[in-house]
């Protein structure tokens, strides 16, 4: 599936629309989620700009450049030893990358770039720019005269961003999800989930079988005493009510929640009593 053909219905849809109940193929699911993927990263970038980036740059000097596919360019820079006991970063952090030292000042020649690894005394940030730019004036054409006099930059984190990365790489690869029929939910393919907006998995009946679905006996009051004391203790309500419904034999079930609501905690509550509910059986 072309990424052309999706960016080209997102941009006819002309930026966020209501998500559909049903989609038609992947393209088209494809094309109703982007437009909200790139608002959202958007929003977090500003609200991580104004709340989590440091306000103390760390100065860098020119190491050396590559040019890569698409405007891409890996640039490298050589980090002090001070700068590098102070602070740390990270594959896929977003940096800041400027001219001027001091953040609350102008600084019209800055860019973001993406770290992609950072060892030792070097850091390869990832930056998107048009080094062959001849347009005066341009932020493309300062840049790459910058990075053609091996100039130095003033850089500073503004955020992670592991989680839009992996979210991202999940809308690219969702033609190979095995239960992508189940999430498209077509209407017109014989797989038809439930209506609702909360796009419930179909159920066995929905999707044509003759039997009821079975239904699975409460793992969570069959665990030990100890494990599910802990359960009770440490998620709340909403969260168990996750874990219930996920150990459910058929369907699927979707944990949605905004970031730092324990969604990772729950999912290995939910391994940890399937875990548990095995050892039982074997015993």
């Amino acid at each position: 599936m072309a990424l052309e053909r999706i960016h080209q219905r997102a941009a006819e849809k002309g930026g966020v629309v209501k998500v559909p109940e049903h989609f038609e193929d992947e393209a088209h699911y494809m094309s109703s989620w982007l437009p909200s993927f790139y608002l959202e990263c958007q929003a977090q970038i500003q609200r991580y700009k104004e709340t989590e980036m440091s306000k103390e740059t760390e100065h860098m000097r020119f190491n050396r450049f590559q040019l890569d596919a698409d405007y891409l360019v890996k640039l490298t820079l050589t980090r002090t030893k001070e700068g590098i006991a102070i602070r740390q970063f990270s594959m896929e952090d977003l940096v800041l990358l400027t001219q001027e030292e001091d953040l609350s000042k102008p600084h019209p020649v800055h860019m973001m770039g993406l770290v992609e690894h950072s060892v030792s005394n070097l850091i390869v940030v990832t930056i998107f720019t048009d080094m062959a730019v001849t347009t005066k004036g341009s932020r493309s054409k300062e840049v790459a005269d910058l990075i053609a006099k091996e100039a130095p930059w003033y850089v500073v984190k503004i955020t992670s961003m592991s989680t839009q990365i992996r979210e991202f790489q999940a809308l690219k690869g969702f033609q190979d999800i095995y239960l992508k029929d189940y999430i498209l939910n077509r209407d017109d393919s014989g797989v038809v989930g439930d209506a609702s907006t909360e796009m419930q998995a179909a159920s066995a009946l929905e999707l044509g079988s003759t039997e009821a679905p079975v239904a699975r006996a409460d793992l969570i009051s069959q665990l030990p005493e100890v494990l599910e004391k802990w359960l009770l203790e440490k998620f709340n309500p909403s969260q168990m009510n996750a874990i219930r419904d996920s150990l459910k034999v058929e369907g699927i079930t979707l944990i949605q929640g905004p970031p730092g609501t324990g969604k990772t905690s729950t999912v290995l509550a939910l391994l940890a009593v399937l875990l548990a509910s095995r050892k039982a059986k074997e015993e």
